[in-house]
């Protein structure tokens, strides 16, 4: 209980709150990836005749293109990252974390001081949005710190 207090206390002083929907934002390449589900979900229903195998196709696929197309929200704090997503929340103590790096849609958090082959099996890769500079602002701060 005492856990849940500090979450709930720690999104009460957020620093930076964003929220990142890649099917949103990005019209065409929605539309694409709807067109190649579909497609694909089609035929293999001509392929195999058999409706079942088609439906289980399509909701496998879907599943794992969760991410994309169901909206993700990040609340960062001075000590804590929350990760709200549609069936899973977690928060990650940024003390945990030694540095970054930054990627052309996010940051990658390193668990290791220096970058090495390793850091995206350990490390933690979160999208930024629109507010990359405030949060690679506030990482910084908070890398500086510890």
């Amino acid at each position: 209980m005492d856990r849940a207090r500090k979450i709930l206390h720690d999104v009460n002083n957020t620093i930076v709150e964003w929220t990142i929907h890649p099917v949103s934002e990005n019209r065409f390449q929605s539309g694409l990836v709807t067109v190649v589900v579909i497609g694909v979900a089609y035929a293999l229903a001509l392929l195999t005749g058999n409706l079942t195998w088609t439906i289980f196709y399509f909701a496998i696929f879907c599943l794992s293109l969760h991410r994309y197309f169901f909206p993700t929200h990040y609340h960062l704090t001075s000590n804590l990252l929350l990760v709200k997503r549609p069936w899973r929340s977690y928060s990650l103590q940024l003390d945990e974390f030694r540095s970054f790096t930054e990627t052309g849609n996010g940051i990658q958090l390193n668990r290791m001081e220096h970058d090495s082959f390793t850091d995206r099996l350990r490390g933690v890769f979160i999208l930024t949005g629109d507010k990359h500079t405030r949060i690679v602002e506030q990482l910084q701060t908070q890398m500086q710190m510890t």
